[in-house]
Formats: structure tokens, sequence, C-alpha cells
């Protein structure tokens, strides 16, 4: 039904004039919408084909769905914002048949319809369908974790495809195209330092995501070097060792612990004042092997005691000298002291020198690592004479000394009693003559034997 409608347009009143035609037209359509929905007649069924899609499926991104029924196309479905998308299709049935069988196919690339079947449809019915559009894709949440359960990120293959141009994951949420019935994705994680991991899955429901986890082994394609550098004598570390490996210098340290391709390997460790060592080792895959040098120091340990010797064997008492190397003073006065020698010199002579003291050496050999006990013993070269001077009733009197007819002190000095501050300087054991001499009293004589180092009393009686 068609209306003509002339429309005669004011200058005034453009705008009035423009929404009173729409809203005619608005009307006209309704009516003639109404007068189709009313014109079902018996021989007709009507179909009313509803788009229901996945919350998450784009389903209107690129083409628009189509639809077809027995396989002839009927057009495209269009895109409603506020309302379902649908379409109406009035299908004519021939005579004599109360009901057919129809056809009803929705097809969108990339997508898997769920509801293309067949549907029978009676004279003067009006069936609504509803079909399910959703992406021909299934959805796998891949983690890729180690054997003690940390991520580890990974290059991803796909049925031997390379991933994302090989960037590296260790959870990745992967979107595959569905596949048949038997057949399976086979998802490879490749990391260094570990074996491949491989998991196969299928891909045939749209619906739930399929959980996969890869575990990966560690790859046990090297060795492990742990290399130690010690003093042999104190068993503590020496600190900037030069280490050569295959003779290529791999640092200077005391300790390392490296991983290397299995083989064999020529360590070397050098240090100056240190002999230089070598070792040979074999290092199989899989394996630790702890490399130990004990480096011997390039000199010998000396260790100086000097000692004051006197006859009397319980009577020792340490004694600080001057103490020479090969002649050449080392140190001033010590009574013990501890030093290193350079090993090159095949025999030391250590000699230790007081004033009063007959000097003491010995001659020792100097090997590389060794710790040599010098123990000298330093001689007097005196003996101490305690004097009494008393007459016959045991009382202290003055008088001269002698002593081998040589006046002790000073000329006219007399003494009654001298302590052990004289000391008598002899080579070796000498008898010596002491004589006392008082105007009054008259004189007192006595003899004694007096050896280097030793300590005698006498009384001169008148």
């Amino acid at each position: 039904m068609k209306r003509i409608i002339n429309i005669k347009v004011k200058n005034r009143n453009i705008i009035l004039h423009s929404i009173l035609i729409t809203l005619i037209l608005f009307s006209v359509n309704i009516v003639n919408v109404s007068a189709t929905t009313g014109s079902n007649s018996n021989n007709t069924c009507v179909l009313n084909i509803i788009i229901v899609n996945g919350i998450f499926d784009r389903v209107w991104n690129g083409e628009l769905p189509k639809l077809y029924i027995n396989g002839v196309y009927k057009g495209q479905f269009k895109f409603r914002l506020f309302s379902k998308s649908k379409r109406r299709v009035e299908i004519p049935i021939p005579q004599g048949e109360r009901m057919i069988r129809v056809l009803v196919e929705v097809k969108k690339e990339g997508y898997m319809s769920y509801g293309n079947r067949y549907y029978y449809c009676s004279a003067g019915e009006e069936k609504n369908i509803r079909i399910l559009l959703r992406e021909a894709f299934c959805y796998v949440n891949l983690n890729i974790k180690d054997e003690n359960g940390r991520r580890i990120k990974s290059k991803i293959y796909i049925n031997g495809k390379l991933f994302r141009n090989g960037r590296k994951y260790y959870r990745r949420k992967l979107k595959l195209p569905l596949l048949n019935s038997g057949e399976v994705y086979e998802i490879t994680a490749i990391a260094e330092g570990y074996k491949p991991g491989r998991v196969t899955t299928e891909c045939r429901s749209t619906f739930f995501p399929y959980e996969k986890t890869i575990t990966l082994q560690k790859e046990i394609n090297y060795c492990t070097l742990k290399i130690y550098v010690k003093n042999s004598r104190t068993k503590r570390g020496i600190k900037s060792t030069k280490i050569t490996i295959n003779g290529l210098l791999d640092g200077y340290y005391s300790y390392k612990s490296q991983r290397r391709p299995p083989g064999t390997y020529e360590i070397v460790a050098e240090k100056p004042g240190y002999l230089t060592q070598t070792k040979i080792v074999q290092c199989p895959a899989g394996t630790v092997k702890n490399v130990i040098f004990n480096l011997i120091e390039n000199s010998c340990r000396i260790c100086v005691r000097n000692y004051e010797e006197r006859y009397n064997p319980h009577m020792i008492n340490r004694l600080s000298a001057k103490i020479l190397v090969n002649g050449v003073r080392k140190y001033k006065l010590e009574s013990y002291k501890c030093f290193r020698y350079p090993s090159s010199a095949t025999s030391i002579t250590i000699r230790a020198e007081r004033n009063g003291y007959f000097p003491d050496e010995k001659t020792i050999s100097c090997n590389p690592g060794e710790r040599n006990d010098v123990n000298l013993y330093l001689h007097k070269k005196y003996c101490s004479v305690k004097i009494h001077v008393k007459d016959s009733r045991e009382r202290y009197r003055r008088a001269h000394i002698y002593v081998d007819n040589v006046h002790i002190g000073e000329p006219n000095r007399m003494y009654y009693r001298l302590n052990y501050n004289y000391r008598l300087e002899i080579p070796t054991q000498k008898t010596i003559t002491f004589k006392a001499v008082n105007e009054r009293y008259g004189t007192a004589e006595k003899q004694i034997t007096c050896i280097p180092g030793g300590r005698e009393e006498i009384t001169l009686r008148f």
C-alpha cells in the first residue's frame, strides 16, 4: 500500500514539517509489519532464527554470519546493539502436506554453529530457533615448571612450529584451532639447561579450557669443578692464586665452583712464594669434582730458641741474644723467634751472640715447607763468686781482697763481703786463689775451682 504525500514546505517551519514526515513514515512501516505478520496463511510456516553467541566470542568482527535454508543462501544477519540478532523466514508448504523438514544452517568462517540441523515445520506454525555460534578454537592453559615447582621461562613449539617467534613464557593461554576426533596437539617446551618437555592435548571442546603442565628436568650435560687452594701448613685459603685451565687463564681466587663441558682438564695453580702445582682431572657428565691444591711454601720455617746454659741442667733459662743467619744479623735481641727463609739456599747457619756469653751456632738444611726448630745454648764467659770476710768469732771484718794477687776494687778500699756482683771471666775451668789482708788480723787465703757460668761462695777467716 502506497500513499502519496504532497508536502508543501514553507520557509518559516522547516523543522516542524520534517519531524511530521518522519512520524508518518514510521507509522506506515508499523502498519506494513502488522499486515505481513497477520497475513501468515495456512500454507506457510515461519522460522525465527536467533543467533546466540558466547560472552567472549567476537561474532560481529569481520564477516557477518550467513543463513542457509536447505542449502540455499538467504542473506546475512545484521548486528543489533540492544536486541538479539535474528532473521524471519517464511517457508511455503507444498499442497497435500501438513509438515515438512527444513535444514537450517548458520555459517561464519572460523566459528562453529551449534544448532545447524533439520527442523520440522507445520503449516501455519511460527517456530523460534536458537543457534549458538562459538569460535572454532579450544583454549589450553599451559604452565611450565621444573622438578621443584619453580616456573621456568621456555620457548614453546606446537607440533614442531615455534610459537610467537621464540618468545619465552612460563605460563601461557594458547588458542588452538579445533581438531577432529583422534587428533592431538603436541606442545614442546625448551629451556636452556633443561631437557625438552612435551605434553599432548586434545582440542575438541570450546567451552572449557584444557589445563596442561610441562615439568622440565635438568639436562646434565656438564660437570662441576670445585677448585680449592689452601696452604699445606695452615690449611687456610690462599687468596689471589693464579689458576690456569688447559693453558687459559681462569682467574685469581682461592675457591671457585664452575660448570664445564665433560672432558679432561689440566689445572695449574701458581702463587709467588709457593711451589707451582699441576693436576689433571677427568670430569664426566653429571659429576662434581673437588680439586684441592695444597700449595707448599717455597721456604722453610725456622724457630730459634736461645738458652742460657749452666752446668746445672735444672737451671736453664731463656736468654735474649742476637740472631744471625749466614753471617747477617736478622734480629737484635730475641729469646724466641720464628721466621721464614727462602729454600734456594741448600744450608743455613744460625748463630746467637750476646755480650758476656760464648756464641753458639748450628747449620741446618732448608727444604720447602719444612719447619726447623733450632735450640742454641749460650755459655757465660765468667763465674760469679760471693765472698765473706770473717774472724774466728764469725764476725765480719773489713780487708783488702786479692784474686790471684790482683787487688779488687779501688786501691784503698776494703770489703767485708762481696755478693755475686764479682765476676771472673774465664774461658775454661780454672783454679783461683782468693786472699784477704787486714793489718790487725793478718792474712786469710783460699783456693777454689771456678768454671764458666758457675756460682761459688767462699769465706775467708782470719
